[in-house]
């Protein structure tokens, strides 16, 4: 007899792949027994083991002879080995070889399983955090008698995180297998086949054609697992779109980041392995090395096969699980404080009745990581020298705008800018001799050190609405000057579903428009191929959304495509590397501040621009940043 548990954080897609399996015909499954949850309490469960093997014989599996196997006065050890016994005699009754335990919060009890049972085996899966988080906070509210109540966002983001440091921790173990939920719906059958190979049993069809059937057994019918009887296949749409908005997003991969950097920065070196992707026409070989030693090594595994992208399995975790806080220092990555970044953005706008109010997130005070090789530069900082003439500049300002419209009722605010405002503002950059600079030039400049003449300004607008057609881009051209739109790839002409929780839904510039805009001079770069925060996303998927993105776009466009705007602005050093490995030039983040010659061409900075009229609201702005920051440069601001 094969014994398996399947385990992974709650809402991860156990259900799914328990149902896959149970279709085999030689394997039994059941509803989640819950039974060492219960015996080896790690939480507070509602009830006693006894009572919940009463609800799980008598109710869930109509089973009630069993609960003779069972006394009060039994140990712990002996209750355990009753429960075993049992699921062995289910299989037997059914003539099946192997069964399939699945609760997720069996997870916890790995190491009392292993020493329970010395042969079994445990399948693990694993989601992308913020899904599985969204979906606990979701299902937690649909069902909180179900789930002992509504689950508050830092619990779901702690049970996501104490699962995948699980998860990770047995990774190499002898009767261990790993299973990545995208891989999963991406192509069961290959899922199915690679798991059967682990469990030493033939693969059979019926898994796939009759997986809907056992779903429904599975689940019971309980409210969270409504839609289980779904095609397996991946989708675009993701439940936080509509469950979080862009500050909880954020705020959730700034708690999670911790973890993922403790694993992948547990070793480094280097990809020279080609990509290749059912999107592209031809492969894109990687030649990117890290300098660093402690950044993620990706150890590739290409297969011949026209639709596989890179296998980089994720390293795994050090041993012990526990969190840190913050990113290990490293000798060999460039650690700046940009200690002058006030002082460059004073030299860089002359803010005076500057009608629009400049949302400074980080003021990049904090050091920022960036790997050496990041650099869109061959020169040696010994042989790089600045040409500096009359009238030039060393800073490069790039504006970041969402919606231009008269109103967006519902929207989070500063989502939105009316036309008015935005006119306002661009009738100031013009009143001071502001114009618009292309990103080939900004290049040149920092790989040449010669500098900009006069002011040179670049203005983004992030989303490709179809607002920008109607508003923004007419008032452009009236003033002089040129934008560049980042689009979501796979959405074009569709809406904005990645924002539901900020923002209604609005339509999206479709094809027509965008090959019209860029006739009249528009630029258009990436903002993915679905939008999601890529830090959050394994190197196959980074690599997915950056290639199929670019492809999708210069297909249409018939140009190149070269800037890629990070989805919530999130990217570390790995994004950043794997962006500009999939031949992007320029990357654009949600970091405030001015960019300067020496600054990576991956990680430009942003200046978030508001829609607040006055000189008084615009310093009374910058103030309150500021102090959130450093409370030194207080002084030095005001006394200007």
């Amino acid at each position: 007899m094969k014994r398996i548990f399947l385990v992974g954080a709650p809402r991860s897609g156990t259900t799914i792949l328990q149902s896959l399996l149970a279709a085999h015909p030689s394997i039994i499954s059941f509803p989640e027994t819950k039974f060492f949850y219960y015996l080896l309490p790690k939480f507070e469960p509602p009830t006693s083991v006894e009572e919940r093997l009463k609800i799980f014989f008598n109710k869930e599996i109509n089973e009630p002879k069993f609960l003779s196997y069972f006394q009060v006065e039994q140990s712990e050890l002996e209750k355990a080995n009753c429960f075993i016994k049992v699921l062995d005699t289910l299989a037997f009754e059914q003539e099946k070889s192997v069964w399939i335990e699945k609760t997720p919060e069996h997870i916890y009890f790995i190491e009392y399983l292993e020493k329970l049972l010395p042969d079994a085996l445990f399948i693990h899966i694993l989601r992308n955090g913020i899904d599985v988080i969204a979906s606990m906070f979701e299902a937690s509210r649909k069902a909180p008698d179900d789930w002992g109540g509504k689950w508050e966002l830092d619990y779901c983001i702690t049970r996501w995180q104490e699962a995948r440091s699980i998860n990770y921790l047995s990774v190499g173990k002898k009767n261990h297998i790993l299973v990545k939920y995208d891989e999963l719906v991406e192509d069961p059958r290959i899922a199915a086949l690679n798991i059967c190979n682990f469990i030493g049993i033939e693969f059979n069809d019926l898994m796939l054609s009759q997986y809907k059937e056992t779903s429904q057994k599975m689940s019971l019918g309980a409210v969270w697992h409504q839609g289980i009887e779904r095609n397996i296949e991946k989708s675009i749409n993701h439940k936080y779109y509509s469950i979080f908005k862009e500050k909880e997003i954020q705020y959730i991969l700034k708690k999670v980041r911790p973890l993922k950097d403790e694993i992948s920065h547990k070793e480094g070196g280097e990809i020279t392995e080609q990509i290749v992707d059912t999107f592209t026409p031809s492969s894109l070989e990687l030649i990117q090395t890290w300098k660093a030693t402690e950044l993620p090594r990706l150890t590739n595994s290409i297969e011949n096969k026209s639709a596989q992208v890179i296998d980089a399995p994720e390293p795994i975790l050090p041993k012990s699980p526990a969190l840190t806080n913050s990113i290990p220092s490293h000798s060999t990555q460039a650690q700046k404080i940009k200690s002058n970044s006030l002082q460059k953005l004073l030299n860089s706008f002359p803010f005076t009745n500057f009608p629009g109010s400049f949302k400074l997130l980080h003021l990049n005070l904090k050091i920022q990581l960036e790997p050496v090789i990041n650099r869109k530069s061959d020169r040696k900082s010994s042989q790089f020298t600045t040409t500096k003439t009359s009238g030039t500049n060393s800073s490069l300002p790039i504006l970041r705008y969402r919606h231009i419209c008269p109103q967006l009722e519902g929207a989070t605010m500063g989502y939105n800018i009316t036309p008015e405002h935005f006119e306002k503002q661009l009738q100031y950059l013009s009143d001071h001799n502001f114009y618009s600079t292309t990103w080939e030039d900004w290049e040149k400049a920092t790989t040449t050190g010669i500098l900009l003449p006069g002011k040179p300004i670049l203005i983004t607008f992030d989303g490709g609405y179809i607002d920008f057609f109607n508003y923004a881009w007419p008032l452009l051209k009236r003033y002089g000057f040129k934008a560049t739109v980042f689009l979501v790839a796979e959405r074009i002409g569709t809406t904005n579903i990645w924002e539901s929780a900020d923002s209604p839904e609005v339509p999206l510039l479709g094809w027509s428009e965008i090959c019209q805009l860029r006739d009249e001079g528009v630029e258009f770069g990436s903002l993915g191929a679905t939008y999601q925060p890529l830090s959050s996303l394994s190197p196959t998927e980074i690599v997915q959304e950056a290639l199929r993105s670019r492809f999708i776009l210069e297909q249409r466009l018939g140009i190149p495509v070269k800037a890629f705007a990070y989805p919530y602005g999130d990217f570390d050093p790995v994004v950043q590397d794997l962006i500009g490995a999939c031949g992007y030039t320029y990357g654009l983040s949600y970091l405030s501040g001015i960019n300067d010659l020496d600054d990576s061409l991956l990680a430009l900075r942003r200046i978030d621009l508001m829609p607040i009229d006055g000189f008084q609201d615009l310093v009374g702005n910058f103030i309150d940043q500021l102090r959130r920051s450093k409370r030194q440069f207080i002084s030095q601001f005001t006394n200007r």
